[in-house]
């Protein structure tokens, strides 16, 4: 199954990045061209952060940095991941479980 994790759960103030790293397995790698990964903040249901990864052709496994501000509304968020083929059709998603800027 596909999966997303985050390199802590806890973001303070002084937190300058969420590291995402996500895994596209059971899917076959060398179908994957790009991926979206959005740091999503629940109650609100809106997108904070939205990089898009390219040049995923065979690659199960990816680290994506996602960069926070201060300035962003503090509250429980999740990480979700997107994988495309090369026509830009969806494989699959996953999303983190969730974290928590404070």
């Amino acid at each position: 199954m596909a999966y997303v994790n985050t390199d802590t759960t806890y973001y303070g103030s002084n937190a300058k990045e969420v590291r995402a790293t996500a895994n596209g397995v059971p899917f076959d790698p060398q179908k994957f061209e790009s991926a979206t990964v959005a740091l999503v903040h629940d109650s609100l249901n809106r997108t904070i952060v939205l990089n898009r990864v390219v040049e995923l052709k065979g690659k199960t496994t990816f680290v994506n940095p996602l960069p926070i501000l201060s300035s962003d509304p503090r509250g429980t968020y999740y990480v979700l991941v997107i994988w495309y083929d090369k026509n830009g059709n969806e494989l699959t998603r996953a999303k983190s479980n969730f974290i928590y800027l404070t």
